[in-house]
């Protein structure tokens, strides 16, 4: 097996595994604190769409999420057809309204063997009205350029009419004979945003539309059955846009508190918001815990709130780095009873950020107890 070939399906079972190791092994990125959307579902008045962590297994789709940072949490979100307002629910409550009717591999990408030697990663997939299709990713890092990137419909072979060298096709869907192409940039061990959506015929001669005013690369697109809108899943967000290409709604994610019982909470907006970083830390305390973690952070000036990031938390392991404010000491009771949980795979997470507090007889944290992990 060829140097390239190893650092291709280490880089990919990386990327593919939703377990809480997995923001160590790799670098973290301010994406990985959103859920991976793996399912849809439509009715008359509403869409849903769902997420559910798959701790210790191996994703089916191209994934930058990680479950680790979101504690193993399932989330659930209806978009009333009349408002477009993009809401949380719970899981009772979506599957009263979705018993069975999840979306949840059509037309999401899945790994497929084609029985040669070539290293490239393959996808494959069927669009919304049961055409089967097949994707090669070229890859762009280290310096390897020399990938064929390969979209097949049927048995028919497309011209991807893409602009970048490096633009991938990572999902796609089939809208009133128009070929939707959702795009993704793979290279140096990471997925990136590349051309939104390029939307053209399916003789690859003509582009109708360019949709680049997308944040994320594109992970799902799927046609409402109702509405014949057209939704569009990043890694960021989720988008609906009509088959004329108007945007009709945009929801992108970003964590905060909900001020009125202090639990956190995944929001949507409809444009870039900045996540509260302490709301993403309190999914991981003990839920009793969590009432009181959001009043104490209140406390905490904005400033020094801001010298805490989740990169430096996920980012493991690192005992020597600089200390946060004195001000962020009223955090290190918190840090030490989750660092006490079950969940021993998090343990060095909390350790670190002990050590970084820098609070009176925390020196016992300032160095990792599980030595075998990545």
């Amino acid at each position: 097996m060829g140097i390239k070939l190893k650092y291709r399906i280490a880089s990919l079972f990386v990327f593919l595994c939703m377990g809480a190791n997995a923001s160590i092994a790799r670098e973290f990125d301010d994406a990985d604190i959103f859920p991976d959307i793996s399912g849809v579902g439509f009715d008359q008045e509403a869409v849903g769409f769902a997420y559910k962590h798959s701790k210790g297994s191996v994703s089916t789709t191209l994934s930058s999420g990680d479950s680790g940072t979101l504690n193993n949490t399932d989330f659930y979100f209806l978009s009333k057809r009349k408002s477009r307002k993009l809401l949380e629910i719970d899981a009772q409550q979506f599957e009263q309204r979705f018993p069975g009717k999840l979306q949840l591999s059509n037309p999401a990408t899945i790994p497929y063997v084609d029985g040669g030697d070539n290293d490239q990663e393959k996808l494959a997939g069927m669009t919304s009205n049961g055409m089967e299709f097949r994707l090669k990713l070229k890859y762009c890092g280290e310096g390897h350029r020399n990938d064929t990137l390969g979209v097949v419909v049927g048995n028919r072979d497309i011209r991807a009419l893409t602009r970048k060298e490096c633009t991938n096709v990572s999902s796609l869907e089939i809208v009133n004979g128009q070929l939707w192409l959702g795009t993704v940039y793979s290279g140096e061990g990471h997925y990136a945003d590349a051309e939104g959506v390029i939307v053209q015929n399916m003789s690859g001669t003509k582009v109708f539309a360019r949709i680049s005013s997308l944040s994320g690369w594109v992970k799902r697109i799927h046609v409402d059955p109702f509405s014949r809108n057209v939704w569009i899943i990043t890694n960021r967000g989720i988008y609906e846009i009509s088959p004329q290409f108007k945007m009709l709604s945009v929801n992108l994610f970003y964590h905060d508190f909900e001020q009125s019982t202090g639990e956190p909470r995944l929001l949507t907006s409809n444009k870039t918001t900045e996540s509260n970083p302490f709301a993403v830390i309190s999914r991981h305390l003990p839920s009793e815990d969590r009432k009181r973690f959001h009043e104490v952070t209140t406390h905490i000036p904005i400033a020094d709130r801001k010298l805490f990031a989740l990169y430096d938390f996920f980012m493991c392991c690192d005992f020597d780095a600089r200390k946060y404010p004195a001000s962020l000491h009223l955090l290190t009771p918190f840090f030490i009873r989750a660092s006490q949980q079950n969940d021993k795979s998090q343990e060095d997470y909390w350790r670190q950020a002990i050590c970084r507090l820098g609070s009176v007889g925390t020196q016992q944290y300032c160095q990792r107890v599980n030595l075998g992990a990545p």
